[in-house]
């Protein structure tokens, strides 16, 4: 968390010197929700359309009304704002919303068109009621309604629909869903399914601080991708290029943060967040994943946890 805003900023220079068309980002803009957090990532992204460059947000599990929002001094945390659907919206105006060309009336789920031809729909499954919020996610049936209404629009029109949403839609290992079934949608293989038979080529994923990539086929023989992208802030920090040709075939490519603006305690920035996040899996994560999900001893966790962190 403390070297996120250096990770951030060096993100934005690569991306500007990148130069591309559209950049977008599905979920977790935000640690906890936490209003000023969001002000802050907004101001970061400006320079983005300064720039010329079309950004599209979609909300992640973390982002609103997180009662978990603090601000940080050493060891010390205090509770601030976090913010609600309304002022999520507002804050990120400029970055998919204000030039939605439709908007879901009971979600924030929106769908733009940054480029002619192309649509992109940002998929809200986020859970949260006023007062709390859920690490899984679901869509609200009036949100599918609305969604597959419009998507069937755009493929009739012929556009190449491409999603973003911060659950997965598919699984990107055997026994996700048992083991870790919070990190997929609601329904994720009737969904993948209605969307791939809806026209849409891929959904850009997040929230399980991955980078992978996997296919579904349709029922009926339509592909759908759903292309997961790892958090910037766990090693090995990557953000993805993808090249969209108007045919609709699609390249991906991903890149990593080198460096960063940070004492990186004279390793390589690369080095650093490895060595950051083998430290923080084995000593606070991992021994205790293996002995709830997995049922193993004390013992056996901590003599496995080292050899499945490194694989």
């Amino acid at each position: 968390m403390a070297e996120s805003p250096a990770i951030f900023d060096a993100a934005l220079s690569a991306i500007l010197a990148e130069k591309p068309d559209i950049v977008i980002i599905p979920g977790d803009l935000t640690k906890d929700g936490e209003e000023l957090s969001h002000l802050a990532v907004a101001e970061k992204l400006s320079a983005l359309v300064r720039a010329g460059i079309k950004v599209i947000v979609a909300p992640g599990n973390h982002d609103i009304n997180n009662e978990s929002a603090c601000s940080y001094s050493g060891s010390n945390s205090t509770k601030i704002n976090s913010v609600n659907d309304n002022r999520f919206a507002e804050i990120y105006s400029d970055f998919g919303f204000s030039s939605a060309i439709y908007r879901d009336a009971s979600s924030l789920s929106y769908i733009c068109e940054p480029a002619e031809g192309i649509w992109v729909a940002s998929i809200d499954a986020t859970r949260h009621n006023g007062e709390e919020n859920w690490v899984g996610g679901t869509l609200k049936n009036s949100t599918q309604n609305w969604l597959f209404a419009k998507l069937a629009e755009g493929r009739a029109k012929g556009k190449i629909i491409l999603g973003a949403m911060h659950h997965g839609i598919i699984e990107h290992f055997l026994g996700q869903s048992t083991l870790f079934a919070d990190y997929l949608v609601d329904n994720f293989t009737e969904l993948a399914d209605t969307l791939a038979r809806a026209g849409v080529g891929a959904v850009f994923t997040g929230h399980f601080h991955a980078n992978d990539a996997v296919l579904y086929a349709s029922n009926t023989g339509q592909n759908i991708y759903d292309i997961e992208t790892g958090s910037l802030c766990t090693w090995p920090c990557y953000y993805r290029v993808i090249n969209l040709s108007l045919t609709g075939d699609m390249s991906c490519d991903s890149k990593q943060i080198t460096s960063i603006n940070y004492d990186t305690q004279g390793k390589t920035f690369q080095q650093y967040a490895k060595d950051y996040l083998l430290d923080g899996v084995v000593g606070q994560y991992g021994v205790e994943l293996l002995k709830s999900r997995l049922g193993l001893s004390d013992e056996d966790a901590q003599t496995l946890a080292p050899v499945v962190t490194a694989g």
